[in-house]
């Protein structure tokens, strides 16, 4: 085989005509998992993978800003943790409490959480060789630094068990059953210092372009790249930019589809305006009381006409697939209008503005 200048100048040109696809930033880099005894580890300080971002964006504006998304870990940060259990004694204890079986529910946040912890259980079994008898659901605390309501620290510093236990602390089961959920499970907790990033505040070109204005064999793909009228976080706006810049660099017929903006943009927001209303009014964040976030009363809005009474049994109100919990006794609707049992306290799609 030749291996001549002839050649080598061949191959250095075929490499130069292949396109460069870039992975600036990542929502889950840096990610420490800990164990249902110990709390994991703290994040490094720098990340390889946003490095490599910042140092081609040097001298480059149209390369966008990494420092927007990578520079606040404090507002991007949250925690996750995925329980494992042997029997299914916490699903049947959540499905009895809310009314819906295991699968069907949705997410949970607990309003009255210091970590705003929200939980997932799917449908049984979730993984396609998980054993018999063996249950699997898992979730997050929005709020890592705070102080829990039942463990006085921050779940970042908090082990598996710990978390269960604050679990556990927000739900109305009973002793036997509480017991019974700490012996047979096994958490895992995972901190993730960028996984909100994607969310920040930022300038309109701190997200570069798919594919840079100019450029011929390099491109952006992922969370970070600019994608015109899409919504970032989902699978569907990542590989929009990895379509983007493969059809643009190799001048590809086939383009990426019009971006959909679902059925609130086709019937004017009306089928929608109950799960907006709802959003508008419900404050999950808190006011910077250091107090954790409460379902809110009174004022204008989706939950107007609740009496704040109500507030002091657990509350369960659901938006399409997520159900927000706060402390208190019992009670269920749907804010997506969709058929559901008396409310009790929540305002059906009906009444609200």
């Amino acid at each position: 085989m030749s291996t001549g200048p002839g050649r080598w100048n061949t191959i250095a040109r075929a490499f130069r005509a292949l396109p460069v696809l870039v992975t600036n930033g990542s929502m889950t880099d840096a990610s420490r998992l800990g164990s249902h005894t110990a709390a994991p580890p703290p994040a490094p300080h720098r990340s390889d993978s946003w490095l490599l971002w910042h140092r081609l964006s040097r001298g480059r504006a149209d390369f966008g800003n990494p420092a927007a998304f990578d520079k606040r870990v404090k507002e991007s940060r949250w925690e996750s943790f995925t329980v494992t259990a042997e029997d299914t004694a916490f699903l049947d204890a959540l499905a009895q409490f809310s009314g819906r079986e295991t699968g069907r529910g949705g997410l949970m946040t607990f309003t009255g959480s210091n970590w705003l912890i929200t939980i997932v259980a799917q449908p049984q079994p979730v993984y396609r060789d998980q054993p018999a008898g063996v249950s699997v659901w898992w979730g997050y605390g929005l709020f890592p630094g705070r102080a829990g309501n039942h463990t006085p620290k921050p779940v970042t510093m908090c082990s598996g068990r710990e978390i269960l236990e604050e679990i556990l602390h927000h739900l109305p089961f009973d002793e036997a059953v509480r017991a019974r959920v700490l012996r047979t499970s096994t958490v895992v907790p995972c901190l993730m210092p960028y996984i909100t990033s994607q969310f920040l505040a930022r300038r309109r070109h701190d997200r570069p372009k798919a594919v840079p204005d100019g450029s011929v064999n390099l491109a952006f793909i992922g969370r970070f790249a600019e994608v015109p009228d899409d919504v970032v976080f989902t699978v569907e706006y990542s590989v929009r930019t990895a379509w983007t810049a493969v059809a643009q660099l190799l001048d590809l017929p086939e383009q990426p589809p019009a971006v959909y903006k679902g059925a609130c943009a086709d019937d004017g927001h009306e089928r929608c305006r109950p799960f907006l209303s709802f959003l508008a009014s419900a404050s999950l964040r808190g006011r910077g009381s250091g107090q954790g976030p409460q379902v809110p009363h009174g004022g204008r809005g989706a939950l107007a006409a609740v009496d704040p009474a109500l507030l002091r049994r657990p509350v369960v109100c659901t938006v399409r697939s997520h159900a927000f919990v706060a402390p208190g006794g019992r009670a269920e609707a749907d804010l997506a209008g969709s058929a559901s049992r008396p409310s009790g306290g929540c305002p059906s799609a009906g009444a609200m503005p």
